[in-house]
């Protein structure tokens, strides 16, 4: 009696799915854990591979269930065209992340290890998938990680704008500013100030020079000069107000802006300490010279 490879395999076709897709998973876990096993600190490449691992083995399942279940789905598919539309509509959100994926892999817009920005949402990318992009969220104000994940469903990337930030990981542009009133405002002294901050940034000006230029080559475009800047302009409320902008490495930003802020006020307050000096030398004396007789044209 010969054996039958087709029917044995449409009668244990259940058992052969589960198998299968036991086999595929295990290797996937198997693989990340030795992918996780080799650095504490997982690197972007790392990352990367793992994503891929996932894409890999979700593609491989979904084949062999197709291939395994192909006479059923046929069936099925002819049985449900009065449903059509219902299976659309339900589908809709899956069919527009499917293509929100298509559409970041067309445009090539970020890969994992890039920062980037969708709408209110700033962060690295850690993982991707078919259906929705992982971020490890970033604070915009200091540059640090908070901690925590966001998961964006990839039909975000149809309807709202992409923003690649990865430039900020290294170096970034920072304002500090300082408001002070205006009738005593050393603005005359701008100079000093200026020696004050570039000493500061000393250790790093070359380096971000030698960065500002390789992102105007790269992105062919005229980027804000990497040298410290200082404006002065009033507020709503006519006080002075002091800007100080440097382009300065993004993992040292904290440390810098608290330096910078420090000098910016040593700045200010030896400043307003000279006309406040000047004014008490300059000032009438008041005491007892004063009450003497002739002090003030007359006399007895």
């Amino acid at each position: 009696m010969d054996f039958d490879i087709e029917n044995w395999l449409l009668s244990h076709r259940v058992g052969l799915t589960a198998a299968v897709i036991a086999i595929i998973w295990l290797f996937r876990i198997v693989v990340i854990r030795v992918i996780r096993e080799r650095h504490v600190i997982l690197r972007e490449k790392d990352r990367r591979l793992m994503s891929g691992v996932r894409n890999v083995t979700f593609l491989l399942i979904f084949i062999a269930v197709v291939v395994l279940w192909l006479p059923q789905i046929q069936r099925f598919a002819l049985s449900i065209t009065a449903v059509a539309v219902a299976v659309v509509v339900a589908t809709k959100e899956i069919l527009s992340c499917m293509t929100g994926t298509l559409l970041r892999r067309v445009t090539s817009s970020f890969s994992i290890g890039d920062w980037i920005r969708i709408n209110d949402t700033f962060g690295e990318v850690i993982e991707e998938s078919g259906l929705a992009t992982s971020l490890l969220e970033i604070d915009p104000r200091t540059y640090q990680y908070t901690g925590r994940t966001v998961t964006v469903p990839n039909s975000q990337f149809l309807t709202n704008t992409i923003t690649n930030q990865n430039f900020l990981k290294r170096y970034v542009f920072v304002d500090i500013s300082m408001t002070t009133p205006p009738e005593d405002f050393p603005i005359g002294r701008r100079e000093e100030l200026l020696t004050m901050v570039n000493a500061i940034c000393s250790d790093f000006a070359d380096t971000a020079s030698r960065y500002n230029a390789m992102l105007e080559r790269r992105t062919g475009v005229d980027i804000r000069n990497a040298d410290t800047e200082i404006r002065f302009h009033t507020n709503e409320t006519a006080m002075v107000v002091t800007t100080i902008n440097v382009f300065c490495p993004t993992d040292r930003l904290v440390d810098i802006e608290r330096q910078i802020t420090e000098a910016a006020f040593k700045w200010y307050a030896a400043a307003r300490r000279g006309p406040l000096k000047q004014a008490r030398e300059g000032a009438p004396r008041l005491g007892r010279a004063a009450n003497q007789p002739g002090a003030n044209g007359v006399s007895d």
